[in-house]
């Protein structure tokens, strides 16, 4: 262990008994959380694909947060989890994937077209989360001096996160050794 390390060995065990929802951490290394707390100032904008424990962490180190998660009840839980403990610096939003009529032929190659489809690891094209991913735009580039991306169609989000983060703004993307996000990554 880490002498800087040190100081997350309590919330590992603590960790390791309840969720990161109520712990108010995110799902990831120590070294990582404790990298992005000495980083982040209370000046910051942070964009944020998939909440969680993670938007309560990210919300005591920034100014605002803006986060979009796609599971209703997951949705619901953080919501109140916000709401009981007061945090105004959070707009959250609901964006589920939506059904298609006619899914993308599983041999297309755009990129961008089917980035939209992908739901993970399951590799669902009923579902585009086009709307979820398009979220970002509603902000002017430049905007977020950190995009944390750890929701659904990840490759496609790193690609439309990439103009909205400041120049020497930070990129947290979960699971980055995933292959299915090395179309997004080689961005």
């Amino acid at each position: 262990l880490k002498p800087s390390g040190a100081r997350w060995i309590v919330d590992y065990f603590r960790f390791m008994r309840t969720s990161p929802l109520s712990r108010a951490m995110p799902w990831m290394a120590f070294d990582v959380m404790e990298h992005l707390s000495s980083r982040l100032k209370p000046q910051h904008a942070l964009f944020e694909w998939g909440s969680g424990g993670s938007t309560l962490f990210f919300s005591r180190l920034v100014g605002s947060v803006v986060s979009v998660e796609d599971d209703p009840e997951y949705f619901a839980k953080v919501q109140a989890t916000l709401s009981e403990q007061g945090v105004g610096n959070v707009s959250y939003s609901h964006i589920p994937g939506e059904k298609l009529e006619s899914p993308p032929a599983r041999e297309a190659t755009d990129e961008d077209v089917m980035g939209y489809f992908l739901y993970d690891f399951l590799r669902q094209f009923d579902l585009t989360f086009e709307r979820y991913v398009r979220r970002i735009e509603d902000f002017e580039d430049a905007r977020f001096d950190c995009i944390a991306t750890d929701g659904r169609a990840r490759a496609c989000c790193i690609r439309h996160a990439i103009k909205k983060l400041k120049a020497g703004g930070i990129m947290v993307i979960d699971n980055s050794d995933r292959d299915w996000y090395e179309p997004g990554i080689k961005m």
